[in-house]
């Protein structure tokens, strides 16, 4: 019996490239359970996930860095 591939980290792109697929073929932590599903393409979606689904992603501070005083180097 072939074993399933360890889990991999999964980021926001490969998520949405995984649920939006039109091929068949998948090559994610889902191993095709969610291949093509079109769940969701918001980040918010896959932060809100249960951590026991495959697409879950961690969730990500979306705070703009603050500019530099004027005047600074």
């Amino acid at each position: 019996m072939i074993n399933p591939p360890p889990p991999q980290l999964l980021n926001l792109r490969l998520a949405r490239m995984c649920e939006n697929a039109k091929a068949s073929r998948c090559s994610c932590r889902c191993l095709g359970a969610y291949h093509g599903a079109a769940r969701a393409n918001l980040p918010e979606y896959f932060e809100q996930l249960p951590e026991s689904d495959p697409h879950h992603i961690q969730e990500r501070s979306r705070q703009l860095p603050l500019p530099k005083p004027v005047g600074a180097l």
